[in-house]
Parts: C-alpha cells; structure tokens; sequence
C-alpha cells in the first residue's frame, strides 16, 4: 500500500474537518515529506527514514483532541491502519532485510512459539492461514537476509508447509486438519534441528 502523500494527508484533514496546528509542535505533513524526499537507497536508510515517521504518526494520534475530529472513530482507523500501521509495517520489513543472526534468532522464537498453539482437535484452516501469512513467511523472507545465517535446508521445511497450507481445501474435514497439524509440527522439529546446529536455538 505505502505511505500517503501530503496531498492524500491534506485531504484526510480535510474531510474530518481537522484544523491545521491541531496537535503543538507536530506536522504530520512535514514528516510525510521528509519520509518522501529522503531518498532512501537501501534497506538501513528505509528503516531509518519510516522509522522517523513512524515516531511523528504515533505522536500526533496520541495527543490529537478528539473534540477537534469530526467522526473521530472513522479518522482514528483510517489514521491507525493506513499511517501508524503502514510505517510500523515498512520499519519492519526494513530490519528484515538488514537483519543480523540476532534478529533472525528472535523470529526463530516468534516462530516456535506460534507453532506450540497448533493442536490436534482444534486449529482450523484460518488458524493455519494466520501462521502461514504470519510467523512462517516472516521467518522466511528474513532468512535470505540474515547475515551470519545459512537459512537454506530451513527455507526447504518452511517452503513445504507454506505449499501445502496453500493446497488444504477451504472446507478441509477435523481429521484433514489434524493429520496436517500433526505433519507441519513434525516440520517444525526438523526446524528445530536445524537451528540448533547452528546455534541459533538452545
């Protein structure tokens, strides 16, 4: 999706009647141009540049008077999902792809921890969805740029339940889903192994 503009920010302000100056000393829309105009070339200088804006979003929707908003609920989430959440996404993205073997540790943990919520009787095809989309693919896209790291045979194991998650039919029977969950934690074993042999995990 990306960052809104200044123009997008102007017009945001605009139909929630916000005056301008309405929160002291913070202008999102100088934020929002320093973020556009840094020219950011790499994934450090991204991390710092949305980094930055991410600190002024936060700041602003914290201390905007409600009072001042006209459907202050409609703006809050427009505000929280598409400028807070947008940069905390990118600034996230960005230390994945400048990670070091310590951040690529503490995904592993973020990873394992995800897996221990995957039961036999009880998660569902959605639940599946979430882990794919969410601690799977994070550990994934983060391995290629783990620096110190050798996510290769690791990729493998993530690669097969991402497929196979892929494959599992939307109305996938109790016995269908319980037969996957008991093969994806056997994976995440494997993982495991892996990992450790490289001192990434006790």
């Amino acid at each position: 999706m990306g960052i809104p503009t200044r123009k997008e920010w102007q017009e945001l302000k605009k139909k929630h009647s916000i005056p301008a100056g309405a929160v002291s000393g913070v202008d999102v829309g100088k934020a929002i141009d320093a973020y556009w105009n840094s020219g950011a070339k790499n994934a450090a200088q991204q991390g710092v540049s949305v980094g930055a804006l991410e600190v002024v979003l936060a700041k602003y929707i914290s201390k905007l008077d409600k009072k001042k908003v006209k459907d202050y609920p409609a703006f809050q989430k427009i505000f929280l999902d598409d400028y807070v959440g947008e940069a905390h996404k990118l600034k996230a993205d960005a230390v994945r792809y400048n990670a070091t073997k310590d951040v690529y540790k503490a995904e592993l943990v973020k990873f394992f921890t995800a897996a221990q919520q995957l039961k036999v009787g009880k998660t569902t095809k959605n639940d599946l969805e979430k882990f794919k989309s969410g601690p799977l693919r994070g550990l994934s896209a983060l391995g290629k740029n783990a620096a110190g790291v050798d996510p290769t045979k690791i990729d493998e194991w993530l690669g097969t339940v991402n497929d196979a998650i892929q494959k599992l039919k939307a109305q996938a029977t109790r016995q269908e889903l319980d037969d996957f969950v008991e093969a994806t934690l056997k994976t995440v074993n494997e993982v495991h192994k892996l990992a450790k042999a490289q001192g990434l995990v006790k």
